[in-house]
């Protein structure tokens, strides 16, 4: 996982979270504020990360 982008790193973990049952269809994510401090990163990464799960229809977003 070194060489991947941050972003990539933190999408996958979702997608983990989710293969694991962790996550369910429904389930809220945290917040990008929560996402930051957990992950050290800065919003628009979280935001990258976030719109690639999108992108690949895995999560969907709204506002909250």
């Amino acid at each position: 996982m070194g060489n991947k982008p941050m972003y990539r790193q933190i999408a996958d973990a979702f997608r983990e979270k989710i293969n694991a049952g962790e996550l369910k269809p429904g389930d809220a994510l945290p917040t990008e504020s929560s996402l930051q401090e957990a992950f050290s990163v800065s919003r628009v990464t979280v935001r990258q990360a976030l719109k690639l799960l999108a992108d690949e229809q895995i999560i969907e977003s709204s506002q909250g």
